[in-house]
């Protein structure tokens, strides 16, 4: 009985995506959404197709979030000014 060595046999089947040029930053993140609480967020989630979560979160991030610079998302600093303020 001839047996391939692995790489050939890895060639022959392997599948699925190839791998990526560059390595990936992995971030978990747990959510716990309340019903009533959270009910468009739990609508969201439910509306994704399976397999296309992590597309669909990275895509509202984006449009959701904006960033002026490395430390403060846009309009924090007119909070912060604010509250300083009313401490002082």
């Amino acid at each position: 009985m001839h047996c391939r060595k692995r790489s050939e046999v890895d060639r022959v089947t392997r599948r699925g995506r190839p791998p990526a040029p560059r390595a990936a930053v992995v971030i978990q993140i747990k959510l716990r959404l309340r019903p009533e609480e959270d009910d468009d967020l739990i609508c969201f989630f439910s509306s994704i197709p399976v397999g296309l979560r992590a597309i669909w979160v990275k895509q509202a991030l984006r449009e959701g979030v904006r960033v002026e610079d490395d430390t403060m998302p846009s309009g924090d600093d007119e909070l912060l000014d604010a509250l300083d303020a009313f401490i002082v």
